[in-house]
């Protein structure tokens, strides 16, 4: 798997922007000052987008990989692959929020375990 950093652009938008609406100004705004990264991720395994924030945990002082967003195909190898590079990046953990019941399913086939559930309502 090749993994490419990129700018946001109109392909990004198309397959990520739909998934980013509820935090959109906040994740914008962290790929703007470089605390958020943005992945074109390219490989017989898996074709497609990852936008991701590493984030140290305020409880442990240990550093998280958060999934903010990802599409493509073979989500299951990006999973893999995202779990090794984490770990060589000096996270303790993974975590991603996921609305979609595929993608919880998929998430823990793979070992993680549900947290907590997020809800928001606009205002």
């Amino acid at each position: 798997m090749r993994w490419i950093r990129a700018e946001w652009s109109d392909e990004a938008e198309a397959a990520l922007g739909k998934l980013i609406q509820g935090d959109r100004s906040r994740t914008m705004r962290h790929l703007e000052e470089g605390k958020a990264e943005l992945f074109r991720i390219e490989g017989e395994a898996y074709e497609g987008w990852l936008l991701t924030r590493i984030e140290e945990l305020l409880e442990t002082g240990t550093l998280e990989l958060h999934v903010l967003a990802f599409a493509g195909r073979g989500s299951r190898a990006l999973l893999e692959d995202l779990k090794r590079i984490a770990k060589a990046s000096g996270c303790e953990s993974v975590r991603c929020e996921a609305s979609e019941p595929a993608v919880q399913r998929l998430w823990s086939r793979i070992g993680f375990d549900e947290i907590e559930r997020t809800y928001m309502v606009t205002i």
